[in-house]
């Protein structure tokens, strides 16, 4: 595509797949950063709003580039992420209750695969927040003093680490009224008491309630190769990357014999323990 960006046609009827399950009517558009903010007006006359990317805004136009015959194929792991995107944007197009109950856990898992520990713009950060039904500020975004998951430093937005969040004594633990917090909470919890206090672990482990192998699965995810910058040469892993292969490593030591109380030890020990 060439540096021009594409003109829009406002004031007439388009179909956005993925944003909107019928054709709009096309009020305005504003370009941003990497993509074009849209005001349409839905079939049944109320006003809504979409982020399209530039590959979006291109095919709305018209103006979708023919595709080389010798170009490489897709990296595995960039289609899957967009095959993801995908799917969340066509749910909330359906329900929109969907995206709203996504929690921060898949978010994350998104946003380190994308930007991994980097701070990116504001336009950026929420494009990508958008499909997700993500809000970085205002009373419910998740954006704010540490141990919130993002952090806003002037114009720029990062999603922390858990050495920037663990050391909360509240984060992943159920809250007053028993509602579990987002897996990602109790995993950097677990990260940190981990590392920097191992005796404590077991009593966060029993006392958070937590689904283990639900946890299990997210430390996989993170710890994955597509998130270890694999292919940025001889970079090395960051700590959080590295605290986390130790995780998954030693799971059973660390997570699954730590998590048992001394009863359950002793009738492991003997042989005892039933089969439920």
């Amino acid at each position: 595509m060439n540096d021009e960006r594409v003109i829009l046609p406002v004031g007439q009827q388009v179909s956005l797949p993925g944003h909107f399950d019928a054709p709009v009517m096309l009020e305005a558009a504003r370009p941003l950063a990497k993509g074009y903010e849209c005001r349409v007006r839905l079939p049944d006359g109320t006003l809504d709003e979409a982020v399209i990317s530039e590959q979006e805004a291109a095919a709305v136009v018209g103006a979708v580039p023919v595709a080389d015959s010798k170009t490489a194929l897709v990296n595995a792991d960039q289609l899957r992420l967009l095959v993801e995107s995908a799917r969340i944007r066509l749910a909330y197009a359906h329900d929109r209750q969907f995206a709203v109950s996504l929690s921060g856990t898949r978010f994350c898992i998104l946003w380190r695969f994308t930007y991994r520990e980097s701070a990116i713009e504001s336009g950026d950060a929420f494009v990508f927040c958008y499909p997700q039904g993500i809000e970085l500020d205002g009373p419910t975004g998740i954006s704010g003093p540490a141990p919130a998951l993002v952090e806003k430093s002037g114009k720029t937005y990062r999603v922390r680490n858990y050495l920037d969040r663990g050391a909360d004594e509240d984060l992943g633990m159920p809250s007053k009224a028993g509602v579990q917090t987002p897996l990602i909470d109790a995993l950097h919890r677990t990260l940190w008491l981990m590392e920097k206090r191992p005796t404590e672990l077991p009593t966060f482990l029993r006392d958070s309630r937590l689904n283990r192998e639900q946890l299990r699965l997210v430390a996989q995810a993170l710890a994955g190769p597509a998130l270890k910058g694999v292919d940025l040469g001889d970079a090395s892993p960051t700590p959080e990357i590295s605290a986390l292969a130790k995780l998954t490593a030693n799971w059973q030591s660390v997570v699954e014999d730590a998590a048992l109380t001394a009863g359950e030890k002793e009738e492991r020990r003997k042989g005892q323990k039933q089969l439920i």
